[in-house]
């Protein structure tokens, strides 16, 4: 494994304090509820990006973040998300502020509603985060797998379509950054 190709190259703009806050709005068969727009997203990502610890190529909870706002950004293409992008968008803020604490995010829970899956992969994962603790070479590549890991989980729950097609990307996706 190369550390080298980790860092990330952050963006400098500034965010406001609360970068997105649901709003009511109707999208197509999904119905009235508060969802999150695009543009609430992109701020999202941009305020976790302006708020980049030192060392965010070797901070997990920073990397986590990122792949938890590219997961709600794929979900947020969905038709019908049942919040699952909000919560993401949740989910990837909270990590940023765990980045700057600069303390170990966890292992990712599950998504609402969605029951733990692939129970080997999430063994490998612990395992690979234990042996990999003093290292930091593989901060990205097993934060991502995590991330990667629960969207394989809440496709595949939804388990139709594109969505169970969606589950087995993600749980490839999983496996290549665990097999790094």
């Amino acid at each position: 494994m190369l550390c080298a190709g980790l860092l990330l190259a952050v963006g400098s703009a500034q965010a406001a304090d609360t970068p997105f806050s649901p709003k009511p709005v109707t999208y197509g068969w999904q119905g009235a509820g508060n969802y999150i727009t695009g543009k609430q997203l992109a701020g999202v990502e941009q305020h976790i990006r302006s708020h980049a610890p030192v060392n965010a190529g070797h901070n997990r909870a920073f990397q986590k973040a990122l792949c938890t706002v590219d997961l709600a950004k794929h979900s947020y293409r969905e038709t019908n998300t049942k919040g699952i992008t909000e919560h993401l968008a949740g989910e990837a803020l909270a990590l940023s502020a765990t980045a700057q604490q600069n303390a170990n995010p966890g292992q990712m829970a599950p998504l609402p509603g969605t029951p733990r899956l692939y129970a080997d992969h999430w063994a490998k994962i612990a395992s690979l985060k234990q042996a990999a603790d003093g290292k930091q070479c593989a901060v990205t590549q097993l934060e991502c797998a995590e991330v990667a890991l629960a969207g394989a989980e809440y496709e595949t729950r939804e388990g139709y379509g594109r969505h169970r097609n969606h589950g087995v990307a993600w749980l490839k996706q999983a496996e290549q950054l665990l097999a790094e």
